[in-house]
């Protein structure tokens, strides 16, 4: 059986990844070691993907208990076909549990999640974003069920992720979700990727600044005359590709509220000097035309098309994951990514930025780790959910990699990030030759001072959620450069502070202050 724990050879890029990212969580110690019940390979000794599965099968005798999972986007293309598939087999390997989905669009999901939760609906697993609302503010609005003793029950799936891991998504000392953990986010954070057949064609060099890129975008898209051609960053990103230059990274910002360097220390992020320089670079852009004018009212996927339709110049983060279709809708683009700064450590912000959690109004929460039982039990069953039929979405092209058939034009595929296992994640053929590489854990990279410490929003529940919504008014046309400065920023500030703003940064400081002596 495979487990996220440390690896000591390295065998595929995401097998690595996964290995050595557990390892480095929390406190950075030698979580994959002989001690942890891992050989050296990050697979857990005395297991099979074969008998993983035997948990949920012997629990899952008798009636069929059906699972309802909450997701934000659009549903895949032939979702019923492959959800019948997919039941099938739960059905034959006697697992107990059936499954089905429901989408919520990207410009509903938050109002209509918190509407559900709010309302007691039942449903029963709830695919959460840590850089959009985290764990634990959900827990502080008392929504989620903690999942440590169905866990006790499933060992195999326990198993898949080392205690480090497990410890590091903790709130208040208890587990609330199933850990996502498929890539290096340092490169997800850190890089800029660029469309560099459009640097080719106006002879450009590959800046090694931000404004050098800023000055580049201008250049591009005044000589292709094309208004819909973009520099892309979602809101709620953070933008550590551009942080890099500043004196003071590495640093992190959680929140857009609160400021940690690896010095460990704290402040509201808002009144830093780096927050006004990033509003600098962005307001440039924005009066440029480099940003969509309608940057603070698009849905996230919204945010997010130029890049799949290959109409961008430039976006902050890791775009090799799109070029297969952007490639199928503009086979002349080509892409490469940069970092600047390239002396400096990298630095990975988060371990598990997603995650799967049940709310408190599940009617079958146990249903639910039995299902992610079975499906982290075997290649076979990962396959079949997350890249679909094969011999019709995709080919075997041998171990963790795939030939991908499908999607084709305008059809949806399965969202991995939902439910991304790194073992078994299968890189398609015609992928970015650079991907692989962009997978791997780096030496180079340091986990941020705060991986591994989870801040309990219950001391200050009303002033966070005061906050997360008054964020989205008062921080983000700051943060995308659309307001001025000295017209909006003072009564954006005194707006945050009448939410809370200085009691949470302090709360937040007290608990990391302690979480860090204790360590």
């Amino acid at each position: 059986m495979k487990r996220i724990g440390k690896s000591a050879v390295v065998l595929l890029a995401v097998s690595l990844l996964l290995g050595l990212l557990a390892a480095c969580s929390g406190n950075g110690g030698n979580a994959g070691n002989g001690n942890n019940g891992t050989d050296g390979a990050g697979t857990a000794n005395g297991g099979t993907g074969a008998n993983a599965g035997n948990d949920g099968a012997a629990a899952g005798s008798g009636e069929l208990a059906t699972i309802k999972i909450v997701q934000p986007g659009s549903e895949p293309t032939e979702a019923k076909k492959r959800w019948d598939a997919v039941n099938a087999k739960l059905k034959a390997d006697g697992a107990g549990v059936q499954v089905e989905f429901q989408y919520i669009g990207w410009d509903a999901w938050e109002q209509k999640t918190n509407l559900m939760l709010s309302t007691n609906e039942p449903f029963d697993d709830l695919t959460i974003m840590e850089d959009l609302i985290k764990t634990s503010v959900y827990v502080g609005r008392g929504a989620l069920q903690p999942i440590d003793a169905y866990l006790a029950k499933y060992p195999d799936l326990k198993n898949k992720f080392t205690d480090e891991v497990w410890n590091g998504i903790k709130v208040n000392g208890k587990i609330y979700g199933i850990p996502v953990i498929n890539r290096e986010w340092a490169n997800d954070y850190e890089l800029i990727s660029y469309r560099s057949d459009l640097f080719a064609k106006y002879n450009l060099p590959v800046p090694t600044t931000f404004q050098g890129f800023i000055d580049a975008a201008d250049q591009i898209k005044k000589a292709e005359k094309d208004q819909n051609l973009f520099v892309v960053m979602k809101p709620n990103f953070l933008a550590g590709a551009l942080h890099r230059e500043y004196g003071t990274y590495p640093f992190n910002v959680i929140d857009d509220l609160i400021y940690v360097d690896q010095s460990g220390n704290v402040k509201s992020w808002m009144e830093t000097d780096e927050f006004k320089q990033d509003w600098s670079y962005f307001h440039q852009m924005y009066q440029k035309g480099l940003i969509h004018p309608d940057i603070l009212t698009l849905p996230l996927d919204q945010v997010t098309k130029p890049i799949v339709d290959g109409e961008f110049i430039f976006d902050l983060g890791n775009g090799f994951f799109d070029y297969p279709t952007i490639k199928q809708k503009k086979p002349e683009v080509e892409m490469d990514a940069v970092r600047l700064a390239p002396e400096k450590q990298w630095m990975r912000p988060i371990v598990a930025t997603n995650a799967n959690v049940i709310p408190k109004t599940s009617k079958n929460p146990e249903a639910v780790i039995k299902f992610y039982n079975w499906l982290y039990s075997s290649q076979d069953n990962y396959d079949l959910l997350v890249y679909g039929i094969k011999d019709d979405w995709w080919k075997d092209a041998g171990p963790n990699k795939r030939e991908a058939l499908r999607p084709v034009g305008n059809e949806v595929q399965f969202s991995e990030w939902t439910m991304g296992y790194g073992p078994f994640t299968r890189i398609a053929t015609n992928a970015h030759p650079k991907l692989f590489d962009t997978l791997q854990l780096s030496d180079k990279a340091v986990n941020a001072a705060n991986v591994g410490f989870t801040f309990d929003t219950t001391p200050v529940s009303v002033e966070y959620a005061n906050l997360l919504a008054e964020i989205k008014t008062s921080v983000y046309p700051l943060k995308m450069g659309v307001a001025d400065w000295d017209d909006f920023y003072p009564g954006a500030l005194k707006k945050m502070k009448a939410a809370g703003l200085d009691k949470v940064v302090a709360e937040y400081k007290k608990q990391f202050d302690a979480w860090k002596a204790s360590k």
